[in-house]
C-alpha cells in the first residue's frame, strides 16, 4: 500500500516538473524515461489512451500600430495526466509578428516518448489595410515643358513594419504622354497587405519643331523652260521624342514651271500639335544662246612684215528658248593680224538678254630664221705650259625678218682658253618665236713645247756589296711633265738595279713627247769600298777560377778576318794568348783595317772568378717560448761565428735578428754568409713560440624582449653575431644552445653562448629570450559604410552582419558596439563602431557609416508663360515676370536659383530662362520659358571709307581695293554694292555705293569715291646688252648699237641718252645710259656697257732660266739672286705679280718662281722658273792620332768638317768600354777633346774607340772607329 503511494507521489512530483519545462525541452521523454521507476513504468504501460482536448481554431489578429501582437488562447490538455505530458512550439500570451505563425502542442507518451496526438492551429496578425499601406499620393497632372520631362513627380507612400512595397513605376521614372495609373502594393512573403492607386497625367502643349528647312531655291530653266527641284527632306523633332508625321504640297525631284512657287512641310506629333515649315522654288531663264561652231585657234605664218592676214567660217549660234539672236564681234573674217596671239571675242544676245561670249586665239608665227653675213674662218694657235691657248675672234651679227636684237648664245668667247687640240666653237641665234641660226668654226691649239724633267736622281754614291768589289745601284722612277703629252717616250743608257763597277758611270737619259719634243738630262752614279773586313773567328768569353794567389794564366787561338777586297789586313790587339790576368773580368780586342781604311774590332772577355764559399765554425740551437696577450714572444740568442779561404771581408745576414718578436707556432731562423765572390753558406734553427689563453666574448650579450607574431603565439628572434676575440686564434668557434633566427614560444628562455679557441681554449656566456603577446585583435570581416533613404519621417532604419574578430593568442574576445542592426537612424551619416579586446589587454575596431540620405526632389506649382518683347536700339527688351512656386516633401527652405531675374535686359532673339529648385539635400527640379525680343530698327552704319587713291596698272585701269564699310543690326542682314574689292576700275574717279538690308527688309547705304592715277613708269621693251669690242691700232673704237625703245601703260613716251649710236669709246668700259618720260612725268631708265678691249699681246723679256745651287748651311738654306724678267704691251698698263724675289731664302727643294704680268682686263702671261737648293753633303774627316804633349801638333783630336754640323755628338770610350769623353756641338774650337778624361787627367796613351753622330734637316750618319793616344 505504501509502496503504490509513494508511486503516484513521485509520478505527481515527475508530471509538474515536465509541465513547466515542456517548451522548453526537445526531448525530455529520453532523459525523463530512463530515470522512471519500474513501477511508474508498468502502471503507464497499462494505461495508453491518452488524448489532447480543446484544440483551438485559427486565430486571426487585426493591429492598427506596432509590428507585433499578443495572441492568447485556451490551450490544450491531455486527458490522461498519469500516463502523457504536452509540449508546444507557443503558448497562450506570446507575441506574435505580423503575418502566420503555426502553433503546435504535441502529446507524447511517458515511458517511451512517442507522439500520442497532435493539435495546430495559425496564428494571424493583420495590420488594417490603412495602417500597413499610407501617405498615397493624389491624382497628378503635370504639363510638359520644352524639355518633355515626363520623370514622375511623388513620393512613395509608407508601409508599416518590415512590409515590403513593390510598384508598377517609381518616381523618376519616365512616363508616356497622357494618363498612367501607378499602384504600391504592400505584401510580405507573397501576401498582399495593402494597395495604393493613383493617376498621373502628361500633357504635351508644345508643337514640334523643324530642325532643318531647306534655304530658299533658285533654278535655271532647262531646254524645256523648266526645272526639276530637289532638295534634302526637312527633319523634325519634338519636345517629347517621337518623331513627328510630315505631310508636304510637293516632293524632293518634282518639275517646276519658270516662276516661284511655294513647297510647304506640315510635322504633327502625337499631341495633335503642329508646325510648318516653308521654302520658295524659283526657276529663271538665264541660259544664254550657244555657238556651234568657234574655232579652236586660227594659226598663220607671219609675212616679212610679222603680221598675216586670218580667215575663218561664219559664226553660228542657237538659244534653248528665243529665235532672234544678235552676234557681234572684235575682228572679222579676213582681218590682219599682228604678230603673236590675238584674242578674237564672239557675243550672241537672247530675247532675254542672257548674253553668251565665246573666243578663239589667231595666232600669227615667225617662221623664219635669222641670218648672218661674218662667220669666222677656223683659228690655229700654240699651246702654252699648261697645254693650252688664248684665241680670239670677232663676234658674228644676226638679223631676223622680225626680231630686231634675236638672242645669241656662244659656246665660247673671243679670249676663251682652249685646250690641245681641235675645238668647235659655236654660235647661236634665236629669235623670238625660237626659230634658231648657227655659226660654227673651228680653234686648233698645236703643242711646240719640248718636255721638263721633273724628278732626276741626284749624284749617287754608294758601297761595294760585302762579297764584291761591284754593286747594284737603284735610283727613284725618274720623272718627266709635258706641258700635254702624260705619257711621254723616255730612254736611259743605265737601268736602275743594273750592276756598276768600283768608279764613277754616267747615266745618259732623253724624254720625247707625242708631238716629237725632246729634252736630255744625266747624273753620276759613284761606286766605293764602304766594307769593312768580317771577322771568321773570335774565342767567346772565357771564364777560369782563381788559383791561391787569385789569378790565372789564360790561353786562346787568335781571331781570323776576311775582307771583300784586301787579302793583306793590318791585325792588332790589346793582350796576347798565355798572359797572366788578375782576379775580375778583361776585355782582349783585336781591330783589322783593310787598304781603304775600313776597321773591324771584335772582342771578348776574360774573368778570372772565386768560387769557395766561407765556413761556419759555430751555430744556434732550437729555442721555445710561450705566447704573451699578442700571441707572441721575444727571443734572444748568441750570433753563430763564420771564417773564409780567403780572409777576405764575410757579409752575414739573416731573416731575423736576436730580440726579434716570434708568432705562436714555430719560425725558421737562417744565417747566411757571403764572401767577397758571392759563395754563401747557411745557418739554421727554430723558434717555437706556445698558446695558453684563452678567447673573450666581445659581443654584448643583453637580455631580449619581443612580441610574439601576428598569427601565433610565438615568433622568430634574432640577435647580431656573437663574436670572440683570442689572442691567437683568427677565428674562435661559437657554440650555443639557441640559434638566432629560432622560434620562441612566449615567456622566458635562457640562451648559453661558449667560444673556443684553435688551440682549445674555451669561455662561456648566457642572455635571456622574452616573447610577449602585443598583437591586437584581426578584424575578419567589417560591413561597408552603408547608404539607405530617409522616409517621410526623415530617418530609417539600417540592418548589417555583425562584424568579426579573431586573435592570434585569444580565442574568446570581448566585443562591445555603439550600435546594433535594425537600429533607427536620422538624416545624415552616423559612425556605427565595434571594438574587440583580447585577454593581454590588446584592442582593435570596425568602423563604418550609416548614411541616410533625402533623394526626393522639389516640385514647381507653377511655372511662367513665354514673353514676347520688341527690341529698344541697343538691340535689348526688359522682360518681367512673376517668380514660379515650388515645394519640397521635406525641405521648407528650397534654394531657387535662375540664370535670369525679372527685370533684367535681354538681346535680340530667343533667350531661354530656368528656374532651378534645390532643397537642402541637393535634388533639383527645373522650370523653363523664353523670352523673345524682336528686332525692327535698320542697320547701323558704324564705319565707311575715306576718297581711296590707287596707281593705274598696264592696261591704265586699277584694281580696287579699300576697306569696306561696317554695318551693325540686331538682326542678320545683307550687303551688296555696285563694284567689288578687285573690280577692275577706269582711270579717274568712281563712286562706290554699299547697301545694308536686314531680315526685315530695312536697309542703310555708305558712299565714297576711288579715284585710279597714273604712276606708272614707261616699260623698257629694249635694252641692247652689254658690247665688247676690239680696240684699233690708235687705242679706241667706233660703236653702233640699235636704239632702246619703251612704251606707257596709258601716254607716249619722250627718249633721253649720254651717248648716240656710232660715237667713238676708248679703251676700257663706258657705260650709256637711256631715260624715257611718259606724260604724267613717270620716269624709266636703260643702260649698258661698251668695253673696248686692248687685244695686243703681253711680250716678256729676260725670263731667268732654272737655277740650282747648294745650301750654305746645315739648316738647309740658301740666298738666291736672279734678273727679274720684264714685261711690255701696245695701249694699256701691265701689273706684275711675283711670289719671290731676288735675295730671297730658300729652303732646300725646288721651288717654283713666278712673276704674272696682268692687262687691266685681266689677261695674263707668265715667266716661271726653278730655284734647286741641294742639300749639304753631310761628310767629316777623321784624325786617328792624337798627341797631348803640348808641341802644337795633334794636341786635340780634330775632327774635320764638324763645326758645319753642330747637331752632332762625339762619344769616346777605353778599350774596357769605359766612357772618357762625351759632348754635343763638337765643333773643334770651344767643344774638343785634349785626352782627357772626365776628372780633367790625361788617359793613358794606347788605343780609345770613338762613336760620332751628326744629323743636319736632311740626313744623318754615324761613324765609329779607334784612334791612338801616343806621348
Amino acid at each position: 500500500m505504501y509502496r503504490k503511494i509513494i508511486i503516484l507521489i513521485f509520478y505527481f512530483i515527475s508530471f509538474s516538473f515536465f509541465k513547466v519545462y515542456a517548451t522548453d525541452l526537445i526531448k525530455p521523454n529520453e532523459y525523463w524515461h530512463a530515470r522512471l521507476p519500474n513501477e511508474v513504468k508498468n502502471h503507464v504501460k497499462k494505461n495508453m489512451n491518452a488524448a489532447l482536448t480543446s484544440c483551438p481554431g485559427n486565430i486571426s489578429k487585426t493591429i492598427t500600430a506596432g509590428c507585433e501582437a499578443p495572441v492568447t488562447w485556451t490551450e490544450p490538455q491531455t486527458d490522461n495526466l498519469l500516463l502523457s505530458y504536452v509540449q508546444s512550439t507557443h503558448n497562450s500570451g506570446d507575441i506574435f509578428p505580423i503575418g502566420k505563425t503555426t502553433v503546435t502542442y504535441v502529446e507524447r507518451d511517458l515511458l517511451s516518448g512517442d507522439t500520442t496526438d497532435i493539435c495546430s492551429f495559425i496564428v494571424d496578425v493583420v495590420p488594417e489595410a490603412s495602417y500597413a499601406i499610407s501617405n498615397c499620393p493624389g491624382d497628378i497632372t503635370v504639363n510638359l515643358n520644352e524639355s518633355c520631362d515626363r520623370r514622375g513627380p511623388w513620393f512613395e507612400p509608407d508601409v508599416a513594419c518590415d512590409l515590403s512595397l513593390v510598384s508598377n513605376y517609381s518616381p523618376g521614372d519616365d512616363l508616356p504622354v497622357g494618363t498612367t495609373t501607378v499602384t504600391y502594393t504592400a505584401i510580405k512573403g507573397n501576401r498582399v497587405y495593402g494597395t495604393c492607386s493613383f493617376s498621373v497625367t502628361m500633357t504635351d502643349n508644345t508643337p514640334p519643331e523643324f530642325d532643318t528647312c531647306p534655304s530658299n531655291i533658285a533654278l535655271d530653266a532647262n531646254e524645256n523652260c523648266e526645272a526639276i527641284a530637289t532638295w534634302a527632306i526637312p527633319e523634325a523633332s519634338d519636345n517629347c521624342g517621337f518623331e513627328p508625321n510630315l505631310t508636304t504640297n510637293f516632293s524632293s525631284g518634282s518639275s517646276f514651271p519658270i516662276g516661284t512657287t511655294t513647297v510647304t512641310y506640315t510635322a504633327t506629333d502625337e499631341g495633335g500639335n503642329t508646325a510648318q515649315c516653308s521654302f520658295d522654288v524659283t526657276v529663271v531663264d538665264n541660259t544664254g544662246p550657244e555657238f556651234l561652231n568657234i574655232p579652236a585657234e586660227v594659226r598663220v605664218s607671219a609675212d616679212e612684215s610679222c603680221e598675216a592676214s586670218a580667215s575663218w567660217n561664219e559664226i553660228l549660234a542657237e538659244d534653248n528658248c528665243s529665235s532672234a539672236i544678235v552676234l557681234t564681234s572684235n575682228f572679222n573674217s579676213g582681218d590682219v593680224f599682228p604678230l603673236g596671239e590675238t584674242i578674237v571675242e564672239y557675243s550672241a544676245t537672247d530675247e532675254e538678254d542672257n548674253e553668251t561670249i565665246s573666243n578663239f586665239t589667231v595666232i600669227v608665227e615667225d617662221n623664219t630664221i635669222p641670218s648672218t653675213s661674218n662667220c669666222p674662218t677656223n683659228i690655229t694657235v700654240s699651246a702654252n705650259g699648261n697645254c693650252e691657248s688664248i684665241a680670239t675672234w670677232d663676234i658674228p651679227y644676226f638679223l631676223d625678218n622680225c626680231d630686231s636684237s634675236p638672242e645669241v648664245t656662244a659656246s665660247h668667247s673671243p679670249r676663251d682658253t682652249f685646250p690641245f687640240g681641235d675645238t668647235e666653237v659655236t654660235y647661236t641665234a634665236t629669235d623670238d618665236a625660237g626659230n634658231e641660226a648657227i655659226c660654227s668654226f673651228t680653234v686648233s691649239v698645236e703643242d711646240n713645247t719640248p718636255p721638263v724633267f721633273t724628278s732626276i736622281p741626284d749624284d749617287i754614291i754608294v758601297s761595294t756589296q760585302e762579297d764584291a768589289c761591284e754593286t747594284v745601284v737603284n735610283w727613284g722612277e725618274i720623272l718627266a711633265e709635258d706641258n700635254c703629252d702624260i705619257s711621254l717616250d723616255l730612254v736611259t743608257t743605265h737601268n736602275s738595279g743594273d750592276v756598276f763597277p768600283l768608279g764613277e758611270t754616267t747615266v745618259e737619259i732623253t724624254a720625247t713627247d707625242d708631238s716629237g719634243n725632246e729634252t736630255s738630262a744625266s747624273f753620276l752614279i759613284t761606286v766605293e769600298d764602304q766594307i769593312p773586313p768580317q771577322v771568321l773567328t773570335n774565342p767567346t768569353d772565357i771564364t777560369i777560377s782563381a788559383s791561391n794567389d787569385c789569378g790565372a794564366v789564360v790561353n786562346w787561338d787568335s781571331p781570323t778576318f776576311l775582307d771583300n777586297c784586301d787579302a793583306d789586313l793590318d791585325i792588332i790587339s790589346t793582350h796576347n794568348a798565355g798572359g797572366i790576368f788578375s782576379l775580375g773580368i778583361t776585355k782582349v780586342s783585336y781591330t783589322a783595317t783593310d787598304n781603304a781604311g775600313n776597321e773591324t774590332l771584335t772582342s771578348f772577355d776574360v774573368t778570372v772568378v772565386d768560387e769557395t764559399a766561407p765556413d761556419f765554425t759555430s751555430c744556434v740551437s732550437n729555442i721555445e717560448l710561450t705566447a704573451n696577450n699578442q700571441c707572441q714572444a721575444t727571443a734572444t740568442w748568441s750570433l753563430p761565428e763564420v771564417s773564409d779561404n780567403c780572409n777576405g771581408e764575410i757579409s752575414l745576414q739573416s731573416d731575423f735578428q736576436s730580440g726579434d718578436i716570434f708568432p705562436v707556432g714555430s719560425t725558421i731562423v737562417t744565417y747566411t754568409a757571403t764572401d767577397e765572390a758571392g759563395n754563401t753558406n747557411t745557418c739554421i734553427f727554430e723558434v717555437n713560440v706556445i698558446d695558453n689563453t684563452p678567447p673573450n666574448i666581445i659581443t654584448q650579450l643583453d637580455d631580449l624582449v619581443v612580441s610574439a607574431d601576428e598569427d601565433g603565439c610565438q615568433t622568430t628572434v634574432s640577435w647580431n653575431t656573437i663574436t670572440a676575440e683570442d689572442n691567437c686564434s683568427e677565428e674562435v668557434q661559437i657554440t650555443s644552445s639557441f640559434q638566432s633566427g629560432d622560434i620562441f614560444q612566449i615567456g622566458e628562455s635562457t640562451v648559453e653562448v661558449t667560444a673556443r679557441d684553435d688551440s682549445g681554449n674555451e669561455t662561456s656566456a648566457s642572455f635571456k629570450v622574452t616573447v610577449e603577446d602585443n598583437t591586437t585583435p584581426t578584424v575578419v570581416s567589417c560591413p561597408n559604410d552603408i547608404t539607405v533613404s530617409a522616409k517621410g519621417n526623415c530617418e530609417s532604419i539600417a540592418d548589417w552582419d555583425i562584424p568579426e574578430f579573431s586573435d592570434n593568442c585569444d580565442t574568446d574576445l570581448s566585443i562591445s558596439s555603439t550600435h546594433n542592426p535594425r537600429d533607427k537612424f536620422s538624416i545624415g551619416t552616423t559612425l556605427v563602431t565595434y571594438t574587440a579586446r583580447d585577454a593581454a589587454g590588446n584592442e582593435r575596431s570596425c568602423s563604418f557609416n550609416v548614411i541616410v540620405e533625402d533623394d526626393s526632389t522639389p516640385d514647381f506649382t507653377t511655372c511662367v508663360a513665354d514673353i514676347k518683347l520688341t527690341a529698344n536700339d541697343q538691340c535689348i527688351a526688359i522682360a518681367e515676370w512673376t517668380a514660379p512656386e515650388v515645394v519640397d516633401n521635406c525641405d521648407a527652405n528650397i534654394t531657387l536659383e535662375s540664370n535670369f531675374a525679372s527685370g533684367d535686359s535681354f538681346p535680340v532673339g530667343t533667350t531661354t530662362v530656368t528656374y532651378i529648385a534645390a532643397d537642402d539635400a541637393g535634388n533639383t527640379n527645373t522650370c523653363s520659358f523664353e523670352v523673345i525680343v524682336e528686332d525692327n530698327n535698320a542697320p547701323l552704319l558704324v564705319s565707311s571709307p575715306d576718297k581711296q587713291i590707287i596707281a593705274a596698272n598696264e592696261h591704265c585701269s586699277g584694281i580696287g581695293a579699300w576697306e569696306e564699310p561696317v554695318f551693325e543690326d540686331c538682326s542678320n542682314f545683307t550687303i551688296s554694292s555696285n563694284f567689288q574689292i578687285g573690280d577692275e576700275l577706269p582711270l579717274g574717279i568712281s563712286n562706290i555705293e554699299y547697301i545694308a538690308t536686314d531680315e526685315n527688309g530695312l536697309s542703310t547705304s555708305s558712299s565714297f569715291e576711288v579715284e585710279v592715277i597714273d604712276q606708272s613708269p614707261p616699260k623698257v621693251q629694249f635694252c641692247p646688252e652689254d658690247i665688247m669690242v676690239s680696240a684699233s691700232a690708235d687705242c679706241e673704237a667706233l660703236v653702233e648699237w640699235e636704239i632702246p625703245t619703251a612704251i606707257d601703260n596709258c601716254t607716249a613716251v619722250t627718249v633721253n641718252s649720254n651717248y648716240e649710236s656710232g660715237s667713238n669709246f676708248p679703251i676700257g668700259i663706258t657705260k650709256i645710259e637711256y631715260e624715257f618720260t611718259d606724260e604724267n612725268g613717270n620716269r624709266s631708265s636703260c643702260s649698258f656697257d661698251i668695253n673696248v678691249l686692248d687685244d695686243s699681246e703681253i711680250v716678256i723679256s729676260n725670263c731667268p732660266e732654272d737655277i740650282t745651287l747648294t745650301a750654305e748651311n746645315s739648316n738647309g738654306t740658301a740666298i738666291v739672286h736672279w734678273d727679274e724678267p720684264a714685261a711690255s704691251i701696245a695701249c694699256s698698263e701691265l701689273s706684275v705679280n711675283a711670289s719671290h724675289n731676288s735675295g730671297d731664302t730658300f729652303e732646300v727643294g725646288t721651288t717654283v718662281i713666278t712673276y704674272t704680268f696682268s692687262k687691266e682686263n685681266g689677261q695674263t702671261e707668265i715667266c716661271s722658273f726653278d730655284v734647286t737648293v741641294e742639300p749639304l753633303v753631310l761628310e767629316i774627316q777623321i784624325n786617328k792620332l792624337v798627341s797631348p804633349n803640348g808641341d802644337g801638333n795633334n794636341d786635340s783630336w780634330v775632327i774635320g768638317g764638324i763645326e758645319q754640323f753642330p747637331d752632332n755628338q762625339v762619344v769616346i770610350v777605353d778599350r774596357w768600354g769605359t766612357e772618357v769623353f762625351n759632348a754635343n756641338g763638337y765643333n773643334n774650337n770651344e767643344v774638343l777633346w785634349s785626352g782627357e778624361n772626365k776628372s780633367g787627367e790625361l788617359v793613358p796613351r794606347g788605343t780609345y774607340y770613338y762613336f760620332i753622330s751628326v744629323r743636319n734637316e736632311q740626313d744623318a750618319i754615324e761613324k765609329k772607329g779607334f784612334l791612338e793616344i801616343l806621348r
